[in-house]
């Protein structure tokens, strides 16, 4: 199966997941996120790191139990805006209000923000493999973000699957295409050290 296949299964597979489902996965891959929260934060020796969310859309994992432990640890987080032909990310500031992106109306952006470079991104996907290359949406916004942000500092990038979402072979993968650094499912860290 190449790229464009696996992205369509993948899709097609989340998009028919119950609510159940999708509750219950998310929460145990959120929880697996926070016990290692600390391991993440030594890996990336910032005393004050920004993190970057995302608002979930067509199954992804969501991300609100994160964003409540960030709240309430006072750490900035920021969700991604995107902008032209490319993802910034708007610094999350409370009681913000979330509109729908212009373009792509399932993505829920910050209705106001100040652009913020994050620490550590996590990031949605539709598949990865077990070098950790990763199959999103198909426009390369991640992608693109990860490069420049990686150019400018250390970053660290989570994917945040189910676990269906591993392929058990390698991703076919391009000069623009970038490895996360993790990817987290309800079992399993996937890293490659």
């Amino acid at each position: 199966m190449n790229k464009i296949s696996i992205r369509k299964f993948i899709k097609k597979t989340r998009l028919n997941l119950s609510s159940d489902y999708v509750s219950t996965n998310s929460y145990a891959i959120q929880n697996s996120f926070l016990k290692n929260f600390d391991y993440f934060l030594q890996l990336l020796e910032v005393s004050n790191p920004v993190f970057s969310l995302y608002n979930s859309a067509f199954n992804e994992v969501d991300t609100s139990l994160i964003a409540e432990f960030l709240k309430r640890k006072n750490y900035k987080f920021c969700y991604p805006v995107i902008d032209q032909k490319n993802i910034k990310f708007g610094l999350y500031q409370n009681d913000v209000k979330f509109v729908r992106n212009e373009e792509f109306v399932e993505i829920l952006e910050p209705k106001t923000y100040k652009f913020i470079d994050p620490d550590i991104l996590i990031v949605p996907l539709i598949a990865f493999d077990a070098n950790l290359n990763r199959i999103g949406m198909g426009k390369g916004f991640y992608d693109k973000a990860i490069k420049n942000l990686r150019s400018k500092k250390k970053i660290i990038a989570i994917g945040l699957a189910y676990y269906f979402q591993y392929i058990d072979r390698e991703i076919e993968t391009n000069q623009f295409d970038q490895k996360l650094d993790f990817v987290i499912t309800e079992d399993i860290i996937y890293n490659l050290t």
